[in-house]
């Protein structure tokens, strides 16, 4: 059995699937991962049931990337990505999760090269199955309310400004980031992406 490693990136995007969560704050990152596809003129989304989860491939700065949505509930995230991290082997370091975050202000983002869960169900899924917290975090910060629990907000749907800001604002910076991963790093873009603009909540 070969064990070796592929060089392939490998890019979770985290969401509920059904069209009934397309546009709710917790499904941003099948929101990335749609514009990367379009964006670098993948290949269209299909379904792969070994994996429990749609993919689709292109390349990004000469790599070979895999953009994968899970299937599964946003609880059981970790079984579509296990199934796929062992299918294309790929290694800790390249393998990157996508996600929303409530202690980001909506509209920035941090870049994360491990750790723990941080209360998020699809992480906590991750690390549970893959059996490892070394893995790249894509954070993409969706606010919180002051007047809406935490599973109620996260499943509500963005307003329109929001999704506006998504669709001719923010999905450029997405670009930007996976440019820099992909030809200088995580740390680097980490020093780019990661500075303080007051956007912590």
């Amino acid at each position: 059995m070969d064990n070796t490693f592929s060089p392939t990136i490998l890019l979770g995007a985290l969401g509920n699937p059904g069209n009934k969560y397309s546009l709710t704050r917790h499904n941003i990152g099948f929101m990335f991962a749609d514009k990367i596809a379009s964006n670098y003129s993948f290949s269209d989304f299909t379904y792969c049931s070994k994996i429990k989860g749609f993919i689709s491939s292109g390349r990004i700065s000469g790599k070979d990337v895999i953009l994968l949505k899970p299937d599964t509930y946003m609880n059981l995230s970790g079984v579509s990505v296990t199934a796929a991290v062992r299918m294309f082997r790929i290694s800790d370091e390249n393998l990157f999760i996508v996600h929303d975050d409530i202690d980001l202000k909506f509209g920035t983002e941090r870049i994360k090269k491990n750790g723990g869960d941080a209360g998020h169900k699809g992480i906590r899924s991750i690390i549970a199955e893959t059996g490892t917290e070394n893995f790249n975090r894509i954070r993409l910060g969706i606010g919180k309310s002051d007047k809406v629990n935490i599973p109620d907000y996260v499943l509500s749907n963005f307003i329109d400004s929001e999704l506006n800001y998504i669709n001719n604002v923010w999905h450029n910076k997405w670009n930007a980031i996976m440019d820099v991963i992909l030809e200088k790093g995580v740390s680097e873009a980490m020093n780019i992406f990661n500075r303080k603009q007051g956007d912590v909540s």
